[in-house]
């Protein structure tokens, strides 16, 4: 066993709770078959609920950090297909990564899909800086020069993001802020 993974079993020694270290040793396989079998992980750093910043090392090219972003266990419409039940969020944003990794290098304005288990996405770490440290007006000029970059690199490409849903088990837009969610609501609401 490595020296990264007993450090982690042991979470009350290195104040990790039991969760982190689950999900550790869940990620490990995955930054291992990207990187190489010598990744290691160092430090598992929680940034919000259901995301962690896990600290690598390992052969040239592996990054210092990378994120991890961990499906909620879904509440009422699993995705089909999923061996753990995923809520729908989740997988729309990992079919979103899978899509927007095909654009790369052409729309390069996202954090890179690593890589994706059952339930897990491991991405490029971007950094700490966040939006929150922009002015408002650099935010918006980025804002909208990415949309407009998004926009000009995906004509025509409808069919391959239906085709990466299809392929995950996604048919109806099943997220709580989507058009056909609304729609659902707005039925239910008004008995039409």
């Amino acid at each position: 066993m490595n020296h990264a993974s007993t450090k982690l079993e042991d979470p009350f020694a290195t104040g990790h709770s039991r969760s982190e270290a689950a999900l550790c040793a869940r990620v490990e396989p995955l930054v291992r078959a990207k990187f190489g079998f010598a990744t290691d992980i160092q430090s598992c750093q929680p940034i919000k609920p259901n995301v962690i910043r896990l600290g690598l090392s390992g052969p040239p090219g592996t990054p210092e950090t990378v994120i991890v972003k961990c499906g909620r266990p879904a509440r009422a419409a699993p995705v089909s297909g999923a061996s753990t039940p995923i809520g729908p969020e989740f997988a729309e944003e990992a079919v979103n990564y899978r899509f927007l990794e095909t654009l790369h290098p052409a729309f390069s304005r996202f954090p890179r899909l690593l890589a994706q288990d059952d339930g897990l996405i491991v991405l490029e770490d971007l950094g700490e800086r966040g939006y929150g440290a922009c002015p408002p007006g650099e935010l918006a000029d980025l804002v909208v020069d990415s949309l407009a970059r998004l926009h000009a690199t995906t004509p025509g490409l409808t069919g391959r993001h239906a085709d990466l849903r299809r392929a995950a088990g996604l048919t109806d837009d099943l997220r709580m802020y989507s058009f056909e969610q609304y729609r659902r609501l707005f039925a239910i609401g008004t008995n039409v």
